[in-house]
């Protein structure tokens, strides 16, 4: 008969036989786990997939519900507003691509909300890369200079990290609207919207970045574009952060609301893309392009075939001064209308002040090297402001011999110049390159930003066709209404400058500007004599003068001589010289 202890110890038998089982087992994991493979492939797959699988626990673990109609009426919004922008014509045909699109999100640097993520799937992007003229390295920009936006591209999911490229991320619920634009030095209008309360903050991106700066004013909430986007902004706590300056530097705004009244804004003409993104930049002030809009039909029946041949006329007007516009551009220069010049330092003013600025400091100086130095740099100033009285005086009296009682052109005759420049344009837009090299060379530039595909080229060329019928239209209405003229007056069309005469006048002007460097190098022979052996820094300074005097007349004779050598040889090689005319790079 067996003992309780017997029974015992067979009830423990396998327990026994399964410890030995399973030390087996584990024994061959252990094995296993110290293979050589493993050693390298789990390190190397934690390196690979880790950063994707955070991304994704991090934002399941920040995820709010947010429904997908919101992120629905946002798309649509902003669809809206590209849409106004595209049947203006302010963007191409077709450069819009909607989505739902695959997107990589995985690569997101930072944590992002899934409906963040998801947002980005859903919005509109423009192809910036075949915009008519992009803009700062194909950049391509809309409101108040900043950027559209394209998550499709991995360098603007980076940017959404880090709006204001200075190491602050705006939380894991936001989403750039419209990029900063940090290439210029415009204030850009940049909207981040957070799914989470269905809000959009707008930023002023460049007075963001001088938050430090005490002399910069401090960010505008109010309305000064009397469109009245900023009104009736959420009033809560959630619609006010401060920063530690004490400075409130948000405002959020109902994003539905704020992004409706930003479409009516621009349907209504209150503002135009062209204003918005490089105000007066394109060659025709902001109320003259909304003048053509209206003209033409917009919004009801906008006809844009006849709005951009206007828009190409109204670019090619003329200016009043007709045959004395070389001279009136060099009087702008030197004496501008608006007491600044594009650039101060080289008009009569900006020298005159610069003379004065080295009076005061050869007064100043107390040393001798010093003294000297400034006594050059005033003396190379002085020389610079004689220079430009002369060209002054010399502008002037052609003006006044080729603009009789100040009237340079009948108004009536104004439309014989207008063609004259439109016809100038068209001729040269002629002597360029065919639209399939244009479409080639368009796609070799820009293939660091969107890679060369058929269908960029199919969509080149159907752009480029359409600005070529465009130009037929203005070319065609410009010529029948000056023929008009011509025959209301007798008079002719002004005529074009022919090969010969361009070349000819190119040739005159390389030789000015070579006697006028023989001028100033000989001024500069006579006046060395003055200047002590011991001043070392002043010497320096007018060798490096007069270095510039003496060798630049040896480039314009090399040119000189190449458009008479192009002159006398075939025929490919006077086109070759004309399009080079026509191209200021080239020239």
């Amino acid at each position: 008969m067996a003992t309780s202890l017997d029974r015992n110890d067979h009830k423990e038998q396998p327990r026994a036989h399964s410890r030995k089982g399973h030390g087996s087992t584990t024994g061959s994991w252990f094995r296993w786990l110290q293979h050589t493979l493993l050693f390298f492939a789990i390190p190397l797959m934690t390196l690979l997939a880790g950063p994707a699988a955070y991304n994704r626990l991090a934002a399941r673990e920040a995820s709010h519900p947010v429904a997908e109609s919101q992120l629905l009426e946002i798309a649509v919004l902003m669809d809206d507003i590209y849409s106004t922008f595209e049947r203006m014509t302010y963007l191409p045909h077709a450069a819009i691509t909607r989505g739902p699109h695959q997107i990589n999100t995985t690569d997101v640097p930072c944590k992002r909300d899934p409906s963040v993520l998801r947002l980005m799937e859903l919005m509109p992007y423009v192809n910036a890369a075949d915009l008519v003229e992009p803009l700062n390295h194909q950049k391509a920009f809309w409101i108040h200079v900043s950027q559209f936006v394209d998550y499709r591209r991995a360098y603007m999911r980076e940017e959404n990290c880090d709006p204001f490229n200075v190491g602050y991320d705006d939380g894991p619920t936001t989403l750039m609207l419209s990029g900063l634009n940090d290439r210029t030095y415009s204030p850009s209008f940049e909207m981040l919207y957070d799914t989470k309360y269905n809000s959009i903050r707008v930023w002023d991106g460049i007075r963001f970045l001088s938050i430090h700066d005490t002399e910069m004013p401090r960010a505008k909430h109010d309305d000064d574009s009397s469109v009245a986007l900023f009104h009736h902004s959420i009033k809560s706590i959630l619609a006010i952060v401060c920063r530690k300056d004490g400075v409130d530097r948000k405002t959020w705004f109902h994003a539905p609301t704020f992004l409706a009244r930003i479409r009516d804004t621009y349907q209504s003409l209150d503002w135009t893309p062209w204003e918005t993104s490089k105000p007066g930049g394109y060659g025709v002030s902001d109320a003259t392009i909304k003048s053509l809009l209206r003209q033409n039909g917009w919004p009801d029946s906008f006809n844009p075939d006849q709005f951009n041949a206007d828009f190409i006329r109204a670019k090619h007007a003329p200016s009043p001064y007709g045959p004395a516009q070389s001279a009136h551009d060099i009087v702008e220069a030197l004496e501008p209308s608006d007491g600044k010049g594009r650039y101060h330092d080289d008009t009569i003013k900006g020298i005159q002040e610069r003379v004065q600025k080295f009076e005061g400091k050869i007064k100043e100086a107390e040393d001798y090297q010093d003294r000297w130095a400034h006594t050059i740099t005033l003396q190379i100033a002085r020389w610079r402001l004689d220079a430009s009285h002369t060209r002054l005086a010399a502008a002037k009296a052609d003006i006044a011999r080729l603009c009789p009682n100040a009237t340079c052109i009948d108004p009536a005759d104004m439309i014989l110049w207008e063609f004259h420049n439109l016809e100038n344009a068209y001729l040269t837009a002629q002597r360029g390159a065919s639209i399939e090299a244009a479409c080639e060379n368009e796609q070799y530039d820009t293939q660091h930003y969107a890679p060369p595909s058929p269908k960029r080229m199919i969509t080149c060329h159907s752009r480029r066709r359409r600005e070529a019928k465009w130009w037929e239209r203005a070319y065609t209405q410009s010529r029948a209404a000056a023929l008009a003229r011509c025959a209301q007056t007798g008079a002719s069309l002004i005529p074009q400058s022919t090969f010969d005469q361009v070349a000819a006048e190119k040739i005159a002007e390389l030789e000015t500007e070579i006697a006028d460097s023989h001028a100033r190098a000989a001024i500069m022979d006579a006046y060395f004599p003055n200047i002590p052996e011991d001043a070392e820094r002043a010497r320096m300074l007018f060798e490096m003068e007069h270095s510039a005097a003496v060798n630049g007349p040896w480039y314009a004779r090399e040119r000189i001589e190449w458009v008479r050598e192009q002159l006398g040889g075939d025929e490919e090689g006077r086109r070759r010289m004309w399009r080079c005319f026509d191209d200021e790079e080239c020239w």
